[in-house]
């Protein structure tokens, strides 16, 4: 998620595997958000520090701080959801869901042209702004 086109994209994630591991005594297991930025340890010098995502949580006034390898990126669950390709030749680029599938999503470009299908495990939701 910290590929160039997909920061300050506002993705909407879950946050998984935090009971196991006990990360944050897992209280905030299965809540979901949209990221507002992430800090990358590579680009400041620091030691031992991980990447972590500011995160909005549904529901909550204050975004935290929540490590990377917890927030699994949502796939769009209706028509008409703003998304982003993480992968594959659409990769950076936005749509808008047209129809909706198990496996792919028809989706047409946020800016206008062709419809294209994409399969929906690349998608990630991200947060609707004015067209």
């Amino acid at each position: 998620m910290l590929e160039q086109g997909v920061l300050g994209k506002q993705c909407y994630i879950q946050i998984n595997g935090t009971f196991a591991s006990n990360y944050r005594e897992g209280i905030y297991e299965g809540r979901r958000g949209y990221i507002v930025s992430v800090f990358d340890p590579q680009s400041v010098m620091t030691t031992n520090a991980e990447q972590e995502a500011n995160v909005k949580l549904d529901g909550e006034e204050s975004t935290m701080a929540i490590l990377l390898p917890y927030l699994t990126p949502l796939q769009p669950e209706s028509v008409k959801d703003q998304v982003l390709a993480l992968d594959g030749p659409n990769k950076g680029k936005e749509f808008i869901v047209q129809e909706l599938s198990d496996s792919v999503c028809v989706v047409s470009p946020i800016a206008g042209g062709v419809m294209v299908d994409v399969r929906k495990e690349i998608l990630v939701k991200i947060k609707k702004r004015d067209m």
